[in-house]
């Protein structure tokens, strides 16, 4: 999540849906909220009506912050406490922040923390191509799927088809994007597609074996890396293999589902990473549990229902823990 220190206030840009989450929670925690909004009103003047539109600041004391169901925006409706406009001042209006707007938020050692543990963290973009289709990730402290695809046989082999030409850019242009940040790019492919794994020429390091393009697949890479002394001795990538290699093999002895079970575990301390799916994401008290247990240093990570990891969790009811 961006941030933009202001005087009193912080600035901040949710870049996910996940950030828009995590700002969920922080205007809960802070009770006021502000951004630049679009205000229009209409002047009486004798017989004719004038329409007046300018860009004001309004920081507004909420009285109900709601998540749409995208989970791409926050509706929020309060009293004005500060603006550029003092006219509004004391006026109930409503607000909303999407993925790329700015909120600003009153400054707060805890939201500070909390913003400080969400800070972007040195990570490796992953692509992997399969006869099937792709998938490409972003790995640092978590896997976040960026985009997983399944695509026909016939489809990916037709190098003249306008449609898988269409994914290819774009992840060519996803690329270009991660590089430029100084990330690390990884590609993978297996026999079948390894023509096709030609057409990527941006990649830093290539593997070719048995890989599959899903969840699987990105930990045959890491466990790859993992080889390498420097990448071993990273604890937060080993650390995310376990997590993963046991969310995935079902670990009885390691994975638990089922709200109430889920949280009394938590309570009793013996959680240390909970994963959600957008499945529980309008139930607000499973929301201000997880907000609970993501303030009390739980590893707490968001995956989309539509990767093949978010439909496995949603399996256990899109919410599981791993103890420790």
């Amino acid at each position: 999540m961006k941030k933009e220190h202001r005087e009193e206030y912080i600035a901040l840009e949710p870049e996910t849906r996940f950030e828009i989450i995590i700002l969920y929670w922080i205007i809960k925690l802070a009770g006021k909220v502000g951004t630049t909004i679009k205000w229009q009103e209409k002047i009486e003047s004798g017989l004719k009506t004038k329409r007046t539109s300018e860009i004001v600041t309004v920081i507004i004391e909420f009285d109900d912050i709601r998540l749409d169901h995208t989970i791409k925006s926050l509706r929020i409706t309060g009293r004005v406490a500060n603006s550029s406009k003092e006219e509004l001042i004391g006026r109930r209006i409503g607000i909303d922040i999407s993925i790329n707007d700015t909120a600003i938020i009153p400054k707060n050692k805890t939201i500070e923390r909390i913003i400080d543990k969400v800070s972007p963290k040195k990570s490796i973009l992953i692509v992997i191509l399969d006869i099937d289709g792709y998938i490409v990730a972003e790995v640092s402290d978590k896997i976040e799927i960026i985009y997983e695809k399944y695509i026909s046989t016939a489809e990916l082999l037709e190098d003249g088809r306008e449609s898988f030409q269409k994914d290819l850019d774009m992840i060519k242009e996803v690329i270009k994007r991660y590089r430029e940040n100084g990330t690390t790019i990884i590609l993978g492919y297996n026999i079948g597609s390894k023509n096709l794994a030609k057409k990527i020429k941006e990649a830093d390091y290539r593997i070719e074996g048995s890989l599959t393009a899903n969840m699987n697949g990105i930990l045959t890479i890491l466990k790859e890396l993992a080889k390498n002394r420097e990448i071993r001795e990273n604890n937060e990538v080993t650390r995310m293999i376990q997590i993963y290699d046991q969310i995935l093999s079902g670990d009885p002895t390691k994975l638990i589902y089922g709200v109430d079970e889920l949280f009394e575990k938590i309570d009793y301390g013996i959680v240390h990473t909970v994963i959600f799916t957008d499945r529980i994401i309008h139930d607000n008290k499973i929301l201000d549990r997880l907000f609970e247990a993501f303030l009390s240093c739980i590893e707490v990570q968001f995956v989309d229902s539509h990767t093949s990891l978010g439909r496995y969790i949603n399996q256990f009811g899109g919410l599981v823990g791993i103890s420790y």
